[in-house]
């Protein structure tokens, strides 16, 4: 499945993203990488049409610094969907379905889609919210929450 539909997908339809817990573990990682592209566009447009900003924001040219906050950025959202995947842990035996670490882990990787976004927004556009990290890991609980409804619960073996 390609990164633009997983996207689509991750925006409106919790029930086909928790079909995606099955696709091997490269599908959710490229996923990150690309969500983490995604939102840095609006950062990367600014510095470019910014006509104060000079060539170089500190002592590395431009292109350095990027990668180096590009890095930064997708190693955040690593950490994030890893915490994430945790408390995915806790709602998975909340729901008593059956499914291990890598399946939060990947499900978390969508589920972050919508608050990453809003928070690229609201931070793009210049407002400030008090416990915006708070906020995120609240949204992005309640979306995984959602997606992990989907998942069918194991059934019962009658010996």
């Amino acid at each position: 499945m390609k990164l633009s539909k997983q996207f689509l997908y991750s925006l409106y339809s919790f029930k086909r993203v928790s079909a995606f817990r099955m696709l091997k573990v490269g599908k959710p990682i490229g996923y990150l990488f690309f969500l983490t592209l995604l939102t840095m566009i609006p950062v990367l447009l600014g510095i470019l049409f910014d006509t104060r900003s000079t060539a170089s924001i500190g002592a590395l040219p431009l292109p350095v610094e990027l990668t180096i906050l590009y890095v930064i950025s997708t190693s955040i959202k690593f950490i994030d969907v890893s915490i994430l995947a945790f408390i995915g842990l806790g709602i998975n035996a909340y729901l008593k379905r059956n499914i291990q670490y890598r399946h939060t882990w990947a499900l978390s990787a969508y589920a972050i889609t919508i608050p990453t976004l809003l928070l690229a927004i609201v931070e793009n556009v210049g407002f400030i919210i008090t416990g915006d990290y708070v906020t995120y890991m609240a949204l992005s609980t309640i979306i995984l929450y959602a997606i992990l409804r989907y998942i069918p619960k194991p059934k019962h073996r009658s010996a």
